[in-house]
């Protein structure tokens, strides 16, 4: 990764886009400024270094310069106004990561802290980073980040799109955090590596006004952009209310990836960008992990075979061997990989268990943790193991039945499990953001009845804030069925 850096193209530039004002660098002075902070520091050959910094270009300074001091930076979002109260994430990572110390910026100073956790001894470590995974259904795992691997990742995405008429090269955008593998691998990385000029909106700053996302790629006329599926909805939203048409001719790729891809939100953007000049070819739905350096699968989804109720994710790219294990009657089961240039063998940094559970020393395969099934030769995604419910000996994939609410009543809903404990199985629990103002819970539940056969036994509401998602917007299933403890 040292040699990524040193020797980017200096004239390319990032520009970051936030509420206050919009800020221009070159590639040249983000390694002079990593440079500079390198120097700076004493951090030790293999130091784990968290970076906790608000500051978009900053966050990518002390990345840069902790790989080019020889540490393993740990991108963790600052989420806090006061650095007195660290996130539990950040905690989470602290701690899973043994990290002896943490990055902040104080006063447009960056300053090294000790953590206050057992110093850990990091000797000899072959990775270059530490990507968190998501912590959508359980605790963040540190996943062990191999510049070789990545190398290969872009790669082979490179070839497919390139087969497509397609080229990667050209202006990106990112809007979604850095914490997350796809901003900071499939779009930063990337874009150093081809020596792209990039653009990256704050976030919190997108949500609130995503004419800034629009504006930007018109402006710039950016090539290549993602976002998960309820950015794409977001988007769509947005765009078929504007009264001001976009050009947003220039893309040629937007990837829909990172939580369960879904037609309503393909075939909304498709019918919503038309009049902004969105060329419906752009659209993809994809497929990957940090586990595997990011984006393994991608389907041109306007011409993409399909299904009722999943998305092609399409064909694995070149490199990669599948098989799904377990199959039910549907032909839907365990979904494992292989690949000698993606995996690197096991992935997660001090995690035993982990690796026993995922990684199959004999014989190479990995288990992703997901469940899928193939068709014309094509991968499609039903959605993570750990959260498809049991209920009366039924599978019950959650994002069906929230996508369901989501197109009736305009509602963000998480579908969770309630252990009925006298009929010694699962009963369907919905969560609704915010206020459901003239919806009410008969009407929903007689819904999902008549469309779905699927019986909701009670529906919360709760507030913006108690509606969790990850960094990604992913919602977090699991932690959300604990509102309906002892109910």
């Amino acid at each position: 990764m040292k040699k990524v850096i040193e020797s980017v193209k200096r004239e390319k530039i990032i520009i970051v886009i936030d509420k206050n004002d919009k800020k221009v660098f070159s590639n040249g002075t983000l390694l002079e400024m990593a440079k500079e902070f390198s120097q700076k520091f004493s951090i030790l050959e293999g130091e784990v270094c968290c970076i906790y910094i608000s500051d978009i270009f900053s966050q990518l300074v002390a990345f840069w310069g902790t790989i080019l001091a020889g540490g393993v930076p740990v991108l963790v979002q600052y989420e806090d106004e006061l650095l007195s109260s660290p996130s539990t994430k950040f905690l989470s990572a602290i701690k899973s990561c043994k990290s002896n110390y943490y990055i902040i910026l104080l006063n447009g100073s960056f300053v090294l802290k000790d953590s206050k956790s057992d110093l850990y001894q990091h000797k000899n470590l072959d990775f270059d980073f530490i990507q968190l995974s998501s912590g959508s259904t359980g605790t963040p795992k540190a996943i062990k980040m191999y510049w070789s691997s990545i190398e290969s990742n872009i790669a082979i995405n490179k070839d497919y799109f390139s087969k497509l008429g397609i080229d990667i090269q050209g202006v990106s955008l990112n809007w979604l955090r850095l914490d997350h593998v796809v901003p900071i691998v499939t779009m930063h990385i990337y874009d150093i590596a081809l020596g792209n000029d990039q653009v990256i909106v704050e976030t919190s700053h997108a949500l609130k006004h995503p004419e800034v996302i629009c504006k930007a790629i018109e402006y710039y006329k950016v090539k290549r952009t993602w976002s998960p599926n309820f950015g794409v909805k977001m988007l769509s939203k947005f765009l078929e209310r504007s009264n001001y048409d976009f050009d947003l001719s220039s893309l040629n790729i937007y990837l829909n990836a990172g939580e369960q891809v879904t037609h309503e939100a393909m075939k909304h953007m498709v019918k919503s960008g038309k009049r902004h000049a969105l060329n419906p070819q752009s659209l993809f739905s994809s497929f990957g992990m940090a586990e595997l350096s990011t984006i393994v699968s991608n389907s041109q989804w306007y011409y993409s075979n399909r299904h009722d109720n999943f998305v092609s994710c399409g064909s694995l790219l070149n490199g990669l061997d599948v098989k799904i294990t377990n199959k039910d009657m549907f032909g839907v089961g365990e979904l494992y990989f292989k690949s000698k240039d993606l995996l690197n063998g096991e992935r997660y940094y001090l995690n035993e268990n982990s690796n026993h559970e995922s990684y199959d020393r004999e014989n190479g395969w990995f288990k992703t943790g997901d469940l899928a099934f193939m068709k014309s030769g094509e991968l499609y995604i039903c959605g993570r193991e750990k959260e498809v419910i049991i209920a009366k000996a039924e599978k019950i994939y959650p994002h069906i039945i929230e996508e369901m609410i989501n197109n009736f009543y305009g509602l963000r809903t998480a579908c969770v499990p309630i252990f009925n404990s006298s009929k010694g199985s699962n009963d369907i629990g919905i969560v609704v953001e915010g206020e459901r103002h003239n919806v009410v819970d008969k009407e929903i539940v007689n819904k999902i009845k008549e469309e779905a056969g699927v019986t909701i036994r009670k529906i919360i509401s709760v507030e913006n804030k108690m509606f969790l998602v990850t960094t990604s917007g992913k919602v977090k299933r699991s932690e959300m069925s604990k509102y309906f403890e002892g109910t």
